[in-house]
């Protein structure tokens, strides 16, 4: 599936509509998964269905520039942070919303969605790396593996990051936040 990606993206840098479209169509069970473990996980539930987080991060992919996409990485890479920008959208809105009843909903707090997308951000400006490793693994579904590949090292360096990234993140995170690194 790799190469079959990697030679989509190519022919969507050619100009191939119908390209576009096969990718989405190979793709599509995989986005799937990845929306599904935020679900499944209730990392974020509440805020959008598996179906409605992948249709969303779709259209947030569709809009921006793909022809730069080189391969399959970089094309989940784009579609974990697409997540990302649909989960942050939704929180913001449940959060409006939440505002503006007179009794509050029942649920997970959207601020801690908010929260960890500041924690994100935070952390990006004192290391980019740590903080891609969080957003791969945690809005993207990578595996340690992928993400040495990706990056271009080793396993061993990935988890030694991640170790690191949680660190920073569960001295800065609030106590929930702190329980849904942990998972």
């Amino acid at each position: 599936m790799e190469h079959e990606i990697t030679q989509l993206l190519a022919s969507i840098r050619d100009g191939s509509e119908s390209a576009r479209e096969d990718l989405w169509s190979l793709v599509y069970a995989r986005l799937r998964q990845i929306a599904s473990s935020q679900v499944r996980k209730e990392k974020f539930p509440d805020l959008l269905t598996t179906t409605g987080l992948v249709h969303e991060a779709y259209l947030k992919i569709s809009q921006s520039n793909t022809e730069h996409i080189v391969n399959r990485n970089h094309f989940f890479s784009m579609a974990a942070h697409a997540m990302r920008q649909v989960l942050v959208d939704a929180a913001r809105k449940r959060l409006a919303q939440k505002r503006d009843m007179a009794e509050p909903e029942s649920g997970p707090d959207p601020r801690q969605v908010l929260h960890v997308h500041a924690l994100l951000d935070d952390l990006r400006g004192a290391n980019p790396r740590l903080a891609q490793i969080v957003e791969w693994r945690f809005f993207g579904g990578f595996d340690q593996k992928t993400i040495a590949e990706v990056l271009g090292v080793s396993v061993k360096t990935v988890v030694r990051d991640w170790q690191r990234a949680k660190a920073y993140l569960q001295w800065t995170a609030e106590p929930q936040v702190r329980d849904k690194l942990n998972n």
